[in-house]
């Protein structure tokens, strides 16, 4: 179920204006300043890393929510799964920056890898019945991808 309430919710914040992606960042914020339920923090902290597998902050905002990021990784009293969401999200946030707002939905494989900070594996088939398995995560381009895929069956390109 809460798969389904993040798509509605992804859903809703890729149509919407960076005003309200700004304000659904700022209340994550909020909800995960001081909270003392770590069950409640941990679920927060998810939640903050499928937005940023889905849509950057605003330029206002992206310092602010780097600094809350850096704040909880030198602080001896906060769990260590908070420090590692907390790492995981500062290092994601340089690529949501880079990339931008996805067109399209995360799937559920993307966005089950991306609570759980792992790569999914997905299966490249061809045409004989064989297939290759390649790690990739929401941030990963098409272009990434296919180099990936490239690159494991020895195929290089000349450069121009």
């Amino acid at each position: 179920a809460s798969i389904e309430h993040c798509t509605k919710l992804l859903s809703n914040m890729l149509q919407s204006p960076e005003e309200l992606r700004n304000e659904a960042y700022c209340q994550l914020i909020k909800q995960l300043t001081e909270n003392p339920s770590l069950e409640s923090c941990t679920k927060g902290w998810q939640l903050m890393c499928v937005f940023l597998a889905t849509f950057p902050p605003g330029e206002n905002l992206e310092p602010y929510l780097g600094g809350f990021f850096v704040k909880h990784l030198n602080n001896e009293d906060i769990p260590t799964i908070v420090v590692e969401y907390a790492t995981f999200c500062l290092r994601k946030l340089q690529n949501i920056n880079q990339l931008g707002a996805r067109r399209e939905m995360p799937t559920a494989v993307e966005i089950e890898s991306t609570i759980r900070r792992e790569f999914a594996s997905i299966r490249v088939f061809f045409l004989d019945g064989k297939y290759v398995t390649i790690p990739a995560d929401a941030w990963t381009t098409a272009g990434q991808f296919a180099l990936k895929v490239s690159n494991m069956l020895g195929i290089r390109t000349k450069s121009p």
